[in-house]
Formats: C-alpha cells, sequence, structure tokens
C-alpha cells in the first residue's frame, strides 16, 4: 500500500478543500435555510459533504505507514456500513422535500440515493477484499474514493447551482 501515498495525499487534500467550499457555499445560501427545511439541507448538503469527508478519513487511515490489510478491512466496512445505515432516512427527507417543494427531480433521487448506495455497497465488497488480503483491494480501493469525489463533487454543483437559483429569485 505504499507506493498508494501520492494518490492518498491528492484525493484526500482534494476531499478536505471541498468540505471547505462546502462550508463557504453553505454559508452564502444561509438565509435559504430554515427550521421547516432543515431536513432537506441535511439530507443533500450534509450527503455531498459526507462524501468528501469519508473520502479523507479512508485517505487518511489508507496513509497510515503501519496500517494493515484488516485495520483498512475495518475502516472501509464501518464507513460503508454507515453510510448504507442512513439512506433510508435520507430516502424518508427526500419523500418529505417531494411532498413540500415539488421541486425535487429524478436526478436528485438518483444521485442522492442509488449512485450513493452503489458507492456503499462498492465499499462493503472494498472491505472484503482487504480483509481477504486480495491483491485487488488497494485498486478497488483507489475506484472507490475516486466514484465518492465524483459523485460528491456533482452533488456538490447540483446544490451550488440549486442555492444560486433560490438566492437570485428572493432578490
Amino acid at each position: 500500500m505504499q507506493n498508494w501515498q501520492n494518490f492518498y495525499f491528492l484525493c484526500g487534500s482534494s476531499a478536505a478543500g471541498l468540505t471547505g467550499l462546502m462550508f463557504i457555499a453553505l454559508t452564502f445560501g444561509a438565509q435559504l435555510v430554515t427550521e421547516k427545511n432543515l431536513d432537506q439541507v441535511h439530507t443533500f448538503v450534509t450527503t455531498n459533504c459526507i462524501h468528501f469527508v469519508q473520502v479523507f478519513f479512508l485517505c487518511a487511515v489508507a496513509a497510515i505507514p503501519t496500517v494493515t490489510s484488516g485495520f483498512m478491512a475495518l475502516a472501509v466496512v464501518v464507513t460503508g456500513f454507515w453510510r448504507l445505515c442512513r439512506l433510508p432516512k435520507a430516502y424518508m427527507s427526500i419523500r418529505a422535500a417531494q411532498a413540500r417543494a415539488q421541486d425535487i427531480e429524478l436526478s436528485d433521487w438518483f444521485m442522492s440515493l442509488i449512485l450513493p448506495g452503489m458507492g456503499y455497497v462498492a465499499l462493503l465488497v472494498t472491505g472484503y477484499a482487504f480483509y481477504k488480503d486480495s491483491s485487488s483491494a488497494s485498486s478497488l480501493f483507489a475506484g472507490n474514493i475516486i466514484y465518492l469525489l465524483i459523485i460528491g463533487i456533482k452533488g456538490a454543483w447540483d446544490q451550488l447551482v440549486w442555492t444560486a437559483t433560490k438566492v437570485n429569485n428572493n432578490k
């Protein structure tokens, strides 16, 4: 796993920077966050931010010089399972938002439930590969990291466009 250090550093640093940018973007749209739509904010913004935090965490763990395959398996499975367990709550929140706002599109469902769910299942598979000390574990892990970054970036972009639209419409 030592020859992956540059990859972990690059992806972990990118994820940390993107997490910070999410906070800045949320600050610009802070007037849109109310008690009434707080669950929507948690569903959409938190999901995107968690993708970045998850990538940062996993890259940080992977970059530990003495990390073992067993510990990597545990870290990957725990984060994947934790996020997979959160999907039903996200589903309920999106349903509630759809009933209230009527501006939830099919792509929102896909980006907030289907794609992340596939990524979390892939993390479980990757954790199993680490547990079995498979030679493909590091490549699977890298694919998962890139996947989570891409869906996080896409989700963050959608959130930014939505926020800009709403802020401009409220002026």
